[in-house]
């Protein structure tokens, strides 16, 4: 069957005249070129004082809505039990070269492609039939028919694209395996309020070779197609988890009786990629239209998230055993106050890393320390380190919030020749929490290829990266302002690193 474009046509005045959502079923009329995505930073808040850390990690960590870090009351922070392992600590300063950093998270290298109906990784049993799991009639706005549904082939997937060879060449790198469509929209003598109505909806998904092609189709759909339209207004929102990953743009078009609202729900589960697609009258909000198929999706296919159950405790320390030097950048050291300072005085990139040795890597794990920056530049960052390379400092897995509050995590490369390579895995800004001038436990749990990120024990985002499957666990801090603001200091204590099954 033949997938058509009644939707994309219901919106000819609106905004498939900007040729988003033509582009989004295939229309091949359509040239987007790629931008690149722009975060704006939240403003800093004000300096509130210490509080009292903890270092309590949920045995499984679960979200609901926006995480705020909370204030304790005001105490100073109380001395930790002595290490149940006693390892000895190394550091690295090093001034951090210009990178550019890639949109989207995850490594699109395929792993060995899993068989429709045989399972794969993230709680997913992939059914033969893709279409079974996309939503019914029942799970769309009341009123509104099937007018197209079937299975997609390659041609129908890539023709979103300008360049529809490369895209093909992509996705065969990426493992596809097939695609499935269903699309609904309301009937034209049911709409007698456009402007207040559910208009349509559009579901696909794609089967990839892996969890990690899966994400990587999931961010450069939103990229190069979603967020480069022309002529409309797109924002990306943060919503509650769904899947694996997720990604929502809301998108605004057309004019008067003709304008219309837009969401894009993307999302992953294991190695499926779906979209969601809702439009309404410019007085609708079409994203609970959009939630609702995601989750009625998730439903029909079994999905369960699958979170780390949280065991015994690996390594447990106040630093006070931990390494103290200068630099030329700055310096590491156990202060009076029974806390560990990391100072790096300069500026323009340069930071201060330390982190654990002296015992076997840890694979399956939770690490979390409390954290307070004392001075710096609003973008000097305080990190939790995962998974670091104690030999030659070649990879991490990083945790970092800066001084206004915005989170990053990164799995970060460094070559031999000095060159830097990060993948961003939570895109810095996207997610914002208080900044931490108050006592912020950052945590990251890692099982395989799955990770979890957690701030003031609230998951902030989940994904899957394929990379290095242990290392040591550590602390680090980036100055990014320059070398005439003050140091970039944070303070650590209570770093805990438990089992994970």
């Amino acid at each position: 069957m033949v997938i058509g474009h009644r939707f994309a046509r219901l919106f000819v005045l609106g905004l498939l005249a900007a040729g988003i959502l033509a582009g989004c079923m295939g229309d091949d009329d359509e040239d987007p070129t790629q931008t690149p995505v722009v975060v704006t930073p939240t403003p800093a808040g004000d300096d509130s004082g210490e509080t009292e850390p903890t270092s309590t990690l949920p045995s499984t960590p679960t979200i609901e809505t926006l995480p705020t870090a909370t204030p304790a009351p005001t105490t100073a922070p109380t001395e930790t039990p002595a290490p149940t392992t006693a390892p000895t600590a190394q550091a690295t300063q090093q001034v951090t070269p210009t990178a550019t950093l890639p949109t989207g998270g995850g490594n699109a290298t395929p792993a060995p492609q899993p068989t429709a109906g045989n399972g794969s990784t993230g709680g997913v049993d992939v059914p033969d039939d893709l279409l079974s799991i996309l939503p019914t009639v029942d799970d769309a706005p009341p009123g509104m028919v099937v007018v197209d549904e079937g299975p997609a082939d390659i041609e129908i997937v890539a023709a979103d694209f300008e360049d529809e060879a490369a895209r093909q060449q992509q996705l065969v790198d990426w493992g596809f395996q097939g695609a499935a469509l269903r699309e609904f929209e309301l009937p034209e003598e049911q709409i007698v309020d456009q402007a207040s109505q559910p208009l349509g909806l559009i579901n696909r998904v794609i089967l990839l070779g892996s969890a990690d092609a899966a994400q990587a189709e999931m961010n450069s759909f939103t990229d190069e197609i979603v967020l480069n339209a022309p002529d409309v207004t797109t924002e990306e929102i943060q919503i509650d988890p769904l899947g694996d990953a997720h990604r929502a743009i809301v998108a605004t078009g057309g004019e008067g009786e003709e304008a219309i609202n837009v969401v894009f729900l993307s999302m992953t589960a294991g190695p499926l990629s779906f979209q969601f697609i809702a439009g309404g009258g410019a007085q609708y909000d079409p994203l609970p239209d959009a939630i609702t198929a995601a989750q009625a999706t998730l439903a029909r296919l079994g999905y369960q998230a699958g979170g780390p159950i949280i065991g015994d405790v690996l390594l447990e320390t106040d630093f006070s055993n931990w390494i103290e030097d200068e630099f030329d950048s700055g310096v590491i050291f156990y202060g009076d106050d029974d806390l560990y300072h990391v100072v790096v005085e300069q500026g323009d990139g340069a930071f201060i890393s330390a982190y654990s040795t002296d015992h076997e890597p840890f694979t399956d794990f939770a690490v979390s320390v409390d954290m307070l920056m004392v001075s710096g530049a609003p973008a000097a960052q305080g990190c939790v380190q995962a998974r670091v390379d104690s030999i030659s400092q070649q990879y991490d897995y990083t945790l970092c919030v800066d001084g206004n509050g915005n989170v990053e995590a990164l799995y970060e490369e460094f070559g031999a020749d000095g060159s830097y390579n990060p993948v961003p895995l939570v895109p810095g800004g996207l997610v914002t929490v208080a900044p931490p001038f108050d006592w912020t436990t950052l945590t990251i749990a890692a099982r395989g290829q799955e990770f979890w990120f957690l701030i003031n024990g609230e998951l902030i985002d989940s994904v899957t990266h394929t990379g290095p499957p242990g290392g040591a666990v550590g602390v680090l801090v980036n100055n990014y302002g320059t070398n005439d603001d003050a140091p970039a200091e944070f303070v650590f204590t209570n770093l805990v690193v438990q089992e994970v099954q």
